[in-house]
């Protein structure tokens, strides 16, 4: 099984951003994805190369052609990898994103390894009683402490990703009686 592929840039992306922001769905792939955030429109492209600009003027009545030959003409576009922004962690950060919570009954663990070495895990991430996305983020934030670690050399990813009910006495909130 290729894990990357199931944990893709694309696909974290669309477990943390609103389905909402996303555009033209239905006409890309599915390791690719278009979406807005804040000031910005971000292409994302299936290799995981993110690129970004400013939304134009009107944006939500272009068409997708109409986005590509601006993000082709734009003196504003910011190529990820061009800026040696390669983590997704860090890519979050650059574009302000900001992660709501609310406590649930659930536990997430996120298993986390070298991007060419999965085999080799070298953190479990584990947290109680939060929202998905908002553990998800904290587990690509773990990934990119790693990849600070070894002087950005190494890419870390999620490899894995399980999610569980908690028992009745462990959830937050829970009072005896």
């Amino acid at each position: 099984m290729d894990v990357w592929h199931e944990y893709s840039t694309v696909k974290l992306l669309q477990y943390l951003i609103p389905a909402s922001n996303f555009l033209f769905v239905d006409r890309l792939g599915e390791d690719e994805a278009i979406f807005h955030y804040r000031r910005g429109i971000y292409f994302v492209y299936d290799d995981g190369a993110i690129v970004g600009m400013p939304k134009p003027k009107r944006w939500e009545t272009l068409s997708l052609a109409d986005l590509w030959g601006l993000l082709y003409r734009s003196p504003f576009v910011k190529d990820y990898d061009e800026a040696g922004i390669f983590d997704l962690g860090e890519f979050l950060k650059d574009i302000g994103y900001v992660v709501a919570t609310r406590r649930t009954p659930l536990a997430h663990l996120f298993t986390i390894a070298p991007r060419y070495a999965p085999e080799d895990i070298v953190e479990e991430v584990r947290m109680e009683g939060v929202s998905f996305p908002f553990a998800l983020y904290h587990a690509i934030m773990a990934c990119t402490r790693h990849y600070h670690r070894s002087n950005r050399e190494v890419e870390y990813v999620i490899t894995g990703i399980d999610s569980y009910s908690l028992p009745k006495e462990r959830r937050l909130g829970h009072t005896k009686g």
